[in-house]
């Protein structure tokens, strides 16, 4: 039933792709607010409906057509949805109040976390609330956690092991578990070892965190026996693919050294297994970015000297491996953000060296490109690395603090349009 659907869905796509410049405008409004949708996704993936999307302009809706909401309400709950999880702290040290920015029609909240940290991990869960995990008081890893819901932060459970550096992915498969993976603990630089927290019955209650286990096929249970990452790795990234299945790579080892190997985490069994090859190099402190048709971009980071990395490289969970892209970079980044837009091309902004510098990466020519408006390169307002870059509803990026070149703290925020540049700046000054 689910393929005729899909075949059905990509019939009509095909046939708006042919029709005027004002029904295929319209399709792009509709196509971008749906595209998460598994059976629009799957559609999409199809190379001509992907490269209609990146190459047709009129797929890519105006910013005043975006400004309309598709229905009563709908920019309403878009917006909360964004004012509830979006956090920004550009304090040197870490600090226990979090402001929250909420765009315009919104109302801001504000709250104050149980304890003081940097260098957390933190996701959205299916109930609507916000899981904070680990990260450091500025010299000792933590393992408390956190959730935030209404306003308010309030203690979860803790976890099994202090972590700062690690990773956390809420998967897809299952009743909403959350898989906490490596990070250094004070004592090892790197850990192998991995943790699921299970939410609580109701919303904003402890949960609870236990190793990866693994699954009995033949008694249809979890067993007691623990399961580990293949090698240890903090700084590194962990992606969950189309299937459910997660993609952890790179970072350091206990050595400190970058690492090139990649595994995948299998909820379903709650093993891990090594990729079908490492990738093309070694990595710390890259960007991974999901691509529309299930591949995965991995694009800059910091090599064995600690230098800033120019190549990027797609992994394939087809073939189960890495190759690089078609061209590299147009600069070697660290500490920069990939973020990827609507209409499939991902947006990378910053890094130390080249900071105020930003480049598209476009997936079907395997090519990446400087940003640029109508008069040419677009360079950011502010020179910016270790920031953050957010996609909101209406395909704009905000990007948002960071450190300059000369390690100052940023305190300008800008706003990314792929038609206009960079719009939108507000902040008094460019740095503290």
């Amino acid at each position: 039933m689910r393929a005729l659907v899909v075949e059905h869905l990509a019939e009509v796509i095909k046939a708006a792709l042919l029709c005027s410049k004002g029904c295929r405008r319209w399709f792009g409004r509709v196509l971008l607010q749906s595209a998460m949708h598994p059976l629009v996704a799957a559609v999409l993936l199809r190379p001509t409906c992907l490269n209609a999307l990146v190459h047709d302009p009129e797929l890519h809706p105006s910013e005043r057509e975006l400004r309309q909401p598709q229905e009563p309400g709908a920019r309403k709950r878009c917006c909360s949805f964004l004012g509830n999880t979006g956090f920004a702290n550009s304090q040197s040290t870490p600090v226990a109040g979090t402001a929250v920015v909420a765009p315009p029609a919104t109302q801001a909240v504000a709250g104050t976390l149980n304890q003081a940290r940097e260098n957390q991990q933190a996701g959205l869960l299916k109930d609507g609330t916000v899981l904070i995990t680990g990260g450091d008081n500025g010299s000792i890893p933590l393992s408390s956690s956190e959730l935030y819901m209404n306003g308010a932060f309030t203690p979860a459970a803790s976890m099994l092991t202090a972590r700062s550096g690690h990773q956390q992915t809420v998967l897809s498969i299952g009743a909403g578990q959350v898989l906490i993976t490596g990070g250094t603990d004070g004592t090892s630089l790197a850990l192998s070892s991995a943790e699921l927290f299970t939410p609580g019955s109701t919303p904003g209650t402890p949960g609870s965190f236990q190793l990866t286990t693994q699954y009995d096929p033949a008694a249809q249970i979890f067993t007691n026996n623990p399961t580990t990452m293949t090698t240890p790795r903090a700084k590194h990234t962990a992606t969950q693919l189309t299937n459910g299945q997660v993609l952890i790579a790179g970072g350091r080892d206990a050595s400190g050294n970058p690492l090139a190997s990649a595994e995948l985490f299998n909820p379903l069994t709650g093993s891990f297994t090594a990729t079908g090859g490492p990738m093309q190099v070694a990595r710390i402190g890259h960007n991974a970015t999901l691509l529309l048709d299930g591949t995965v971009l991995m694009s800059g980071g910091t090599d064995q000297n600690g230098n800033p990395i120019q190549s990027a490289e797609i992994y394939d969970p087809v073939a189960n491996n890495f190759t690089s892209t078609k061209q590299m970079m147009n600069v070697a980044r660290i500490g920069s953000q990939a973020t990827r837009l609507g209409s499939g091309l991902v947006l990378i902004t910053g890094g130390q060296y080249e900071s105020n510098t930003a480049e598209l990466y476009n997936p079907v020519t395997g090519t990446f490109i400087y940003t640029e408006s109508q008069t040419g390169q677009t360079l950011m307002i502010a020179s910016r690395s270790n920031h953050t870059a957010t996609l909101l509803y209406d395909d704009t990026v905000l990007i948002s603090g960071g450190q300059d070149s000369r390690i100052h703290f940023v305190l300008r925020t800008i706003q990314y349009s792929n038609r206009s540049g960079y719009v939108n700046s507000s902040g008094n000054s460019n740095r503290i």
